[in-house]
């Protein structure tokens, strides 16, 4: 039999559906072969279907399992359309131009019921090893309200697909957003972190709880959502990796190190400081400073010169959420204000002045953010907003 007549003989019941689909779709039909080939078809300048197509069993042995097997009449003609719609999309990751392909089918053929077979693949989690499973990233995007095409189109046309877009549609795969159109989608077994994953990949997280808390720090072009773990709580969290790949590793969740206080605002007053610092340890320890400490503003730049604070004070750091700690069990020791002049006095001063302060910082959380060498502290103590500026020493 000519190539022709086996390509007429298989096509020919859903011959009907391959001309209508091609109308509606907007795209030319390609030269058509049958060879030997992996997976359903090969697409160069030509689609050359799979022989396995021709039969003898009901479906081709690529088929995913699933509830909603194609046969392999719809299956071919599934085929003649997305290889007509590739041919038509420019260039870039596979799976998102099969993705789109596929979505573009299904949406101007849903009597081929493409979509219930090939939702299945995106259960893995390796767009790279099953891209067909780019079509259920798009119906993701179409659950949250967007529009899947052209978010597709657009990255294809860039060259670029934003983390923030692929995140969000993994989070909706892995936490059963596709349940009513894929009901049969597999979801991968939760990883603890350190982990690495491939290009176009994603994973679910279940990362132990921790005294301290912490969060997961991606390198690489990736994400993670949620990505802070408060104390004490377990993170379930989902991440991607973009065309590179991406590591996934535990971090501590605070601003580590030693940090001199240089200026604080706050109850309406701007203040000058000297002789603060804080120590952050990774553990969830921290330690407060005092030597020869002053915070006052310039109407204090007299009792500055004549007086200062000397002592320390211990406690426990916590993660309460992005960019967020919250101060612990803070005990001021050996706190004394003594004189500067040449008739120093030494006074223990462990329930007032600046120990009073210390043990407020355990009011309520604290927000931090660090640029360079700066970190800046803002929250509430004694009834009021506090913003402290801290430099690395």
């Amino acid at each position: 039999m000519q190539d022709s007549e086996r390509v007429a003989a298989l096509l020919s019941p859903v011959d009907d559906v391959v001309r209508a689909g091609l109308d509606r779709l907007g795209v030319a039909a390609l030269p058509v072969d049958i060879a030997e080939v992996d997976g359903f078809y090969h697409l160069d300048e030509a689609l050359h279907l799979s022989a396995a197509l021709e039969g003898p069993g009901l479906h081709h042995p690529a088929e995913p399992v699933g509830p909603a097997p194609m046969d392999r009449w719809r299956r071919a003609a599934a085929s003649v359309l997305e290889a007509a719609v590739l041919a038509s999309l420019p260039e870039g990751p596979a799976w998102l131009r099969l993705g789109l392909a596929l979505h573009r089918v299904d949406r101007a053929v849903p009597a081929l019921r493409l979509a219930e077979a090939d939702l299945q693949a995106a259960g893995a989690g390796d767009l790279t090893a099953r891209p067909r499973g780019g079509l259920a990233v798009l119906r993701a995007w179409e659950v949250l309200g967007r529009d899947a095409d052209a978010i597709a189109h657009e990255a294809l046309s860039r060259g670029h697909l934003g983390t923030r877009d692929f995140l969000d549609a993994a989070r909706v795969i892995l936490t059963g957003g596709l349940a009513a159109a894929a009901p049969g989608l597999v979801r991968p077994c939760a990883v603890d972190v350190p982990t690495a994953l491939g290009p176009w990949s994603w994973a679910r997280l279940e990362v132990p709880a921790h005294p301290r808390g912490g969060r997961v720090r991606v390198v690489g072009r990736g994400g993670c959502s949620p990505a802070w773990a408060a104390a004490d709580t377990v993170l379930e969290a989902v991440a991607v990796a973009c065309e590179a790949g991406a590591e996934l590793v535990p971090d501590v969740g605070g601003p580590t190190g030693r940090w001199e206080v240089r200026s604080a605002t706050g109850f309406g007053n701007v203040f000058g400081a000297r002789g603060v610092t804080f120590v952050f340890q990774p553990s969830g320890r921290f330690e407060v400073v005092l030597a020869d400490a002053f915070v006052g503003s310039v109407l204090d730049r007299e009792a500055a010169e004549r007086v200062g604070t000397s002592g320390t004070a211990s406690g426990r750091w916590t993660v309460q959420g992005a960019h967020a700690l919250r101060l612990h069990d803070v005990v001021p020791v050996g706190v004394t204000v003594h004189g500067r002049d040449a008739s120093p006095f030494v006074i223990p001063a462990e329930g007032v002045g600046m120990a009073g302060q210390l043990r407020a910082l355990a009011d309520a959380p604290w927000s931090w953010a660090v640029d360079d060498d700066r970190l800046t502290l803002e929250g509430r103590m004694m009834g009021g907003s506090v913003t402290l500026g801290l430099a690395r020493v």
